[in-house]
């Protein structure tokens, strides 16, 4: 369903004549070709439009996906789900498949080829190409204002950079947290680059910055709208009770996230969990516990 069909169909949905959706703004005739996919619209008439049917941007764009976007969100989950799964075979196979829809070293393409090479550089436990962590040094420098894209974008390969350049862009992230605290869709991805940031402080036994980024995250509270977040970061909690302070409670939370995220059927959540503990194990030379997948009852209605 083409934009303007979209937009029709919610008009009729919801009762709005179409005098009442153009006002002075868009002539009958202006509306009926876009509608039909002849023209488009200018930014602000579209706004008016969301604007008199009470939709806001965000649900318009999950009603009518963008075919590009839908692709790049594909890829980035894909790149999540490999390096959970220790998926060296699958991030090659995706680095290839996004290169070939690369048309230059700028588009996001070619980012999503860099991020798999530099993950499979990660899982092999071999040196990135420092050519891929000044191509993204650059990147993100060049960009003054760093909007939604950026922040995922340095989120998907911050485990490249030195501690340094970490706290550098903290620093000036942590200021956008302050000014975006209450805006859901921005504060999730600030949860989540934290999170990460958390866990690439932890494999890195750097215990000055894990403190640092713990008390942050400690501060922030995540409504039960986050669960997934939530549930993140008390895996995490876990993690740093027993390799900072070496609290046995920390094997009780970590267990009882990797049940909860196997109850919910979470299978990246649950494989990325596991693989961090035993990282974790290993790292820190703790006990290794064996955490079974534990039977779900079967429900009968």
């Amino acid at each position: 369903m083409e934009l303007g069909q979209t937009i029709s169909k919610i008009r009729q949905n919801k009762n709005v004549t179409i005098k009442e959706l153009c006002g002075d703004r868009l002539s009958r005739s202006a509306y009926t070709r876009f509608v039909n996919g002849e023209t488009e619209t200018s930014i602000q008439n579209f706004l008016h439009m969301l604007d008199i049917l009470n939709v806001s941007f965000h649900e318009i764009m999950f009603l009518y996906p963008v075919e590009s976007n839908q692709y790049y969100n594909r890829c980035m989950a894909k790149i999540s789900k490999y390096t959970a799964e220790n998926d060296i075979a699958g991030l090659k196979s995706l680095q290839k498949e996004c290169a070939l829809f690369s048309e230059h070293n700028k588009d996001k393409y070619y980012h999503l080829s860099l991020i798999c090479q530099a993950r499979i550089s990660r899982l092999q436990e071999s040196t990135i190409n420092q050519s891929i962590i000044d191509y993204f040094m650059n990147y993100l420098n060049s960009v003054e204002t760093w909007m939604h894209y950026e922040i995922i974008l340095f989120n998907a390969t911050l485990f490249i950079y030195s501690p340094e350049y970490l706290d550098a862009v903290m620093n000036r992230l942590l200021d956008s947290l302050k000014q975006y605290e209450n805006y859901l869709p921005h504060l999730k991805y600030m949860l989540r680059l934290l999170q990460n940031l958390f866990n690439v402080h932890l494999f890195n036994k750097d215990i000055p910055r894990l403190n640092k980024i713990f008390k942050i995250l400690s501060s922030i509270h995540i409504s039960n709208d986050f669960m997934n977040y939530k549930l993140n970061f008390t895996f995490y909690k876990g993690c740093f009770l027993l390799a900072v302070h070496n609290n046995q409670t920390g094997h009780d939370i970590i267990e009882k996230c990797i049940e909860t995220a196997d109850f919910l059927e979470l299978d990246v959540f649950s494989a990325a969990f596991r693989n961090s503990y035993q990282r974790l194990c290993k790292l820190y030379n703790l006990e290794n516990k064996t955490f079974n997948t534990k039977e779900q009852p079967s429900c009968q209605f």
